[in-house]
């Protein structure tokens, strides 16, 4: 057992916590929003966040994908380039902090939204998390 911060002098150990995982997938040129539904009393601790995109054809866009946020400290945001290669897949983001991420109010949902990614093109947010006060 081991015991890991939770803000403060609050501790807890690895064996109250749950981890939670949610992924969210969306179809060819489709908006896509992860929602990790807000529980009362308790504020999401997000430990991992990674967004991929996977191109059917090529798309040679030159424009910015923003990536945005709700209920997460500083209103988070992404930019990333549109141009995907045929058949190919990227990481746009891979968010693994040392401590987790605390949402920034209790009983909200947090959620991480990515705008229509392009012709062929498709999402997959997937972020783990638990929730604590």
């Amino acid at each position: 057992m081991s015991t890991v911060m939770r803000g403060g002098t609050d501790t807890f150990t690895t064996e109250e916590r749950t981890t939670l995982g949610l992924a969210a997938t969306g179809g060819a040129n489709a908006a896509v929003t992860a929602t990790l539904p807000g529980v009362a009393g308790q504020f999401h601790h997000i430990t991992s966040i990674s967004i991929q995109r996977a191109a059917a054809g090529a798309l040679a866009g030159t424009a910015a994908l923003e990536i945005t946020s709700t209920n997460l400290p500083g209103s988070l945001a992404w930019s990333v380039g549109n141009a995907m290669a045929a058949g190919g897949s990227v990481t746009d983001v891979r968010y693994e902090p040392a401590v987790p991420l605390r949402s920034s109010a209790v009983n909200v949902a947090t959620t991480i939204v990515c705008p229509a990614p392009g012709l062929g093109v498709i999402w997959r947010v997937t972020v783990t998390y638990y929730t604590a006060a």
